[in-house]
């Protein structure tokens, strides 16, 4: 096992959570198509790097305060620069980050959201104010930072229902703007929009109605780092 606060990217560290997502993909009963990772801190890298080599397996990542180069790049690389998979991946991607984390995480999610959205991939990029780097889990949370960790929850079951539904209604994949998940972009097809169910809909969200992360269309993994 690798240290609680790494200094550095283990790449063989890689192959662990590979093994996690085959074992997800042979439990026929827990998981019936391509698996949905929620990442944490380095776990969006670990996520984009299974992305891109096995596109078919991933459905959907949601990335929290995630990496988007190699940790082990030089600071000016991952300061100028995204890792190259950002540019291959056409994963669906919530991104959700607070203006109080590291200035280099924040340009990075910044420039990857960039990348995902001229591309036409289903990327959206929330920034929490008031909320400090892993805002999601901290003991002296805040009640503002309470909030960012409930409305970041929803946003992904959100964004996870609305591309399990594209999915199952055959709808085309749509991208996500700075208002919610939309398929209005000039020259693009439209996507419709789920309705929310009564009290669910959280405030200056416009994505699809929450459902539980476990459905036929796929299941969820944690890639924690």
């Amino acid at each position: 096992m690798i240290e609680r606060w790494p200094d550095r990217h283990y790449p063989e560290s890689e192959d662990d959570v590979e093994a996690g997502l085959d074992a997800l993909l042979a439990r026929k009963d827990v998981c019936k198509g391509p698996v949905g990772v929620v990442g944490v801190s380095r776990g969006p890298y670990f996520a984009i790097r299974l992305a891109a080599r096995r596109p078919r397996d991933i459905a959907a990542i949601v990335s929290y305060y995630g990496h988007f180069h190699n940790p082990n790049a030089p600071e000016p690389q991952q300061l100028f620069s995204i890792a190259p998979e950002v540019s291959r991946i056409t994963t669906p991607m919530p991104m959700l980050i607070s203006d109080a984390d590291f200035e280099l995480r924040r340009i990075v999610n910044g420039r990857a959201y960039y990348a995902l959205y001229e591309r036409g991939v289903a990327a959206e990029l929330q920034m929490y104010p008031m909320a400090r780097c892993a805002f999601d889990f901290r003991r002296d949370a805040t009640p503002e930072k309470k909030i960012a960790t409930r409305h970041a929850r929803q946003r992904a079951r959100a964004a996870r229902a609305a591309h399990e539904a594209r999915r199952r209604r055959a709808l085309p994949v749509a991208e996500a703007g700075a208002g919610g998940w939309r398929g209005d972009a000039p020259g693009r097809p439209r996507a419709r929009r789920l309705p929310w169910p009564r009290g669910a809909r959280p405030t200056g969200a416009s994505c699809a109605a929450p459902r539980p992360l476990r459905s036929a269309a796929g299941c969820a993994a944690d890639a924690r780092a």
